[in-house]
């Protein structure tokens, strides 16, 4: 008779039963009492639990206080109970350098003219100010009696005609902060540069390892355009898009994905597009980068590894579900956390490396679509548009990978239709959508899982048709709340003086007045 899973010795059938997900896990305890006894006695197997059903890792290797594993499922338990409840720990009110007014956003598009840019990394919030001249950046408290001290980054100087458009932080890897900057071109506003500018967080200055110094990845650009920044590794991706005047025809400029060695300022890739495609990009692991096409409402995925084939298209191309007639995306934003890492282990010892990182194993890739009818007036479109949909989906390193449809962390806010819908196209998810005044300030998610992903080598295999992507309607947000989200009601952050809501896996940030309110959940 073949040996059974009891005849193993308990280590080897911890390590059998750590291999699997808490939902298999859950199914072993109900074969008999033996397993189940094994299963809840064990604290490696209790801890492995708790980190699958949260999205989480916990690589206690790096961490700078060591805790037993009793502790730090304990941890762990709570920190997800007290997100589930909405009740934190403790809430902390820290005021905002005076120069920090106005609106701010956390999305992945951000108009200089109009908004500040938000970032939150390994604990650090950074923030451009009113007149989108200088950064401020603080490192947010694990308990509530200290004190933080707010810093400040000068990239702009007196005598520049420059403003940043948008920046973006890779805390861990690089003790980075990418900014990026227009230059007018001579006393001409509607003209001028964009330029990226590598600054290392803690000292203030140009990052040491950024050889090239300031790179100028596109000259003239006519009026200041949105920008959508990441890093990784040694490499950041900056799309570009024009700011035109909706009534000139044609536009002046096409839109840019620019792919960049910050360290040696070289521009690998120019990805071009026809004028208002990109609103949004993600990078899915260090060598494959997705765009987000509003045109062509569809994601592309490109391959960026320096060693790879060099292709003038996408790898894959995803087509979103077909619109209703009469109906246009009229933004397409994209945000991913936490980023993939170009770098095993701790290669870097810089002074803000976060004790437990989080895994991009479980990264998700959110969406910020915004809609309407294209009959109506612009005045009626801002008045009556249809509520920003987020959607997410999740993709594993090694491979695309659909997500189980189990639900997978916890829900905050109200459950608007109870199950999971498959859906084809985007009138499908109309009929969930509430009108009510009340209802349409809730932050509304819905999870895409893309079934058909595969590793593709042939350029003839890079398109899927429109009824091989299917998507999921889920009731409630979800956590691992690595994401910004901004301008919507989220733990009664609903008012209109809450200008920014932003997360991570153990605060909710908002700002109000002049102020942070920051929410620790653990």
């Amino acid at each position: 008779m073949p040996p059974t899973l009891l005849d193993l010795s308990s280590e080897l059938t911890t390590r059998i039963l750590c291999a699997l997900d808490a939902e298999s896990i859950a199914r072993c305890e109900l074969t008999c009492h033996s397993v189940r006894s094994l299963i809840r006695s064990t604290p490696s197997i209790q801890h492995h639990i708790a980190c699958d059903a949260a999205g989480a890792s916990d690589d206690f290797t790096v961490s700078t206080i060591q805790r037993s594993i009793l502790e730090r499922t304990s941890a762990l338990v709570a920190c997800e109970s007290a997100f589930a409840q909405l009740k934190p720990m403790w809430s902390a009110l820290l005021p905002l350098p005076s120069t920090c007014v106005g609106p701010a956003s956390a999305s992945a598009s951000v108009c200089a003219s109009a908004l500040a840019s938000v970032e939150l990394s390994g604990g650090i919030y950074v923030q451009t100010d009113a007149d989108h001249k200088r950064i401020h950046w603080v490192t947010l408290p694990d308990l509530p009696d200290i004190k933080p001290i707010w810093t400040t980054l000068n990239p702009v100087q007196a005598e520049e005609t420059s403003v940043v458009l948008n920046i973006t932080t890779a805390v861990e890897e690089n003790d980075l902060i990418f900014v990026v900057k227009y230059s007018w071109i001579g006393e001409d506003e509607s003209a001028g540069v964009v330029s990226l500018w590598p600054f290392c967080l803690s000292t203030s200055l140009v990052h040491p390892q950024a050889r090239g110094g300031p790179i100028e990845v596109l000259s003239p650009v006519y009026g200041k355009p949105f920008v959508c920044v990441e890093v990784v590794g040694d490499v950041v991706a900056c799309t570009v898009i024009p700011d035109e005047p909706s009534n000139r025809t044609p536009p002046r400029g096409s839109d840019h994905a620019f792919i960049v060695n910050w360290k040696t300022g070289e521009i690998t890739k120019d990805i071009v597009a026809p004028p208002k495609s990109f609103h949004g990009l993600a990078f899915l692991t260090p060598e494959v980068l997705m765009l987000s096409n509003m045109v062509d409402a569809s994601l592309e995925l490109w391959d960026i590894s320096p060693t790879g084939i060099v292709r003038s298209s996408p790898v894959l191309t995803l087509h979103l579900p077909f619109l209703s007639k009469g109906v246009k995306i009229f933004k397409m934003a994209t945000r991913s956390r936490p980023n993939p890492r170009a770098y095993d282990g701790p290669a870097n010892t810089n002074p803000f490396r976060i004790a437990s990182p989080s895994s991009s194993c479980d990264a998700l890739v959110f969406f910020q679509l915004t809609f309407a009818e294209t009959l109506r007036t612009a005045q009626k479109f801002r008045a009556r548009n249809q509520p920003i949909t987020v959607l997410d989906f999740n993709f594993r390193p090694a491979h695309l990978a659909r997500r189980d449809a189990a639900e997978r962390g916890l829900g905050v806010g109200r459950k608007l239709k109870s199950g999971v819908e498959w859906v084809s196209q985007w009138e499908d998810m109309e009929e969930v959508k509430s009108t009510s005044p009340r209802e349409l300030q809730e932050l509304q998610m819905k999870r895409f899982h893309f079934t058909s992903w595969k590793d593709v080598v042939e350029p003839e295999d890079s398109l899927c048709a429109a009824d091989e992507v299917n998507a999921s309607f889920d009731s409630t947000t979800e956590t691992g709340m690595a994401l910004p989200c901004s301008y919507r009601q989220l733990c009664g952050f609903g008012r209109q003086d809450y200008a920014a809501v932003i997360m991570d896996d153990s605060r909710i940030i908002a700002q109000r007045k002049g102020a942070l309110e920051v929410l620790y959940f653990g």
